[in-house]
């Protein structure tokens, strides 16, 4: 993925900017030695209740698919790791919709609602292929309704989605999302019908050492469907990992 969000950027819709004040290190995640497994599940949200968010969502108008003359400052409005707003924002000349765990973020061309995440050493298929992290696997688990008018394909190339830790990017992992996440939208490889919401998941390989900071200001970026591959995203969907 040629893409990368300013770190600027991500100082104001982030946790780093409260990370950098401080001062603060991050400690790593406890758990056991060797190749124990650590899982940390978000709350589930319901296909029932994310429908009914999603429809509140909207008539809120945050995270809104608005025009970019609506996009203010993100720290004018609050979009930032301080207050936590939720909302359509610009920094540095890019767009940002920003969105919170479990709510749906809302782009022009699909909408998205994280449902769940994991962290685990090793992930299998249905089959028993496993699969080993070099560090350990974020398995996001998404909710993804397609608002265009044909069917089409989300991250059939893998690059449709990044995630951000602290400074750092992390590009999918091809070899866990191929052979052992059924699940995975590149394993399922099927397109989203139009207003047909569809549940699926992107793993990412990251560090132990970098677990922390999902919790504390991770951002999982999102692109629309046109924008998959290409080297500028317009806008950036942003769905905060740590809340």
């Amino acid at each position: 993925m040629t893409f990368t969000v300013s770190r600027k950027a991500l100082l104001f819709l982030g946790g780093l900017l409260i990370f950098v004040i401080g001062g603060a290190v991050g400690a790593a995640i406890r758990g056991g030695g060797g190749d124990t497994t650590t899982t940390t599940v978000v709350e589930t949200v319901a296909p029932e209740e994310t429908a009914s968010e999603e429809a509140e969502f909207e008539e809120e108008g945050e995270a809104s698919a608005s025009s970019d003359s609506e996009a203010g400052d993100c720290e004018e409005k609050g979009i930032n790791a301080q207050v936590g707003n939720e909302g359509r924002c610009e920094e540095d000349g890019t767009t940002y919709v920003v969105a919170d765990s479990g709510r749906p973020l809302q782009l022009e061309e699909l909408s998205a609602t994280l449902l769940d995440t994991e962290t685990t050493k090793t992930a299998s298929d249905e089959y028993g292929d496993t699969k080993t992290a070099n560090g350990v696997y974020v398995i996001f688990t998404l909710e993804v309704n397609n608002k265009t008018h044909s069917p089409v394909y989300f991250d059939s190339g893998q690059e449709q989605t990044a995630l951000y830790l602290g400074e750092d990017e992390y590009t999918e992992d091809f070899e866990v999302e191929n052979w052992a996440l059924d699940d995975s939208f590149l394993n399922k490889f099927e397109k989203l019908q139009p207003g047909a919401p569809v549940t699926g998941q992107v793993a990412f390989d990251v560090p132990k050492a970098a677990l922390s900071e999902l919790h504390k200001g991770g951002n999982l970026a999102i692109a629309n469907f046109s924008d998959e591959g290409e080297g500028e995203w317009d806008p950036v969907g942003i769905i905060r990992t740590y809340k």
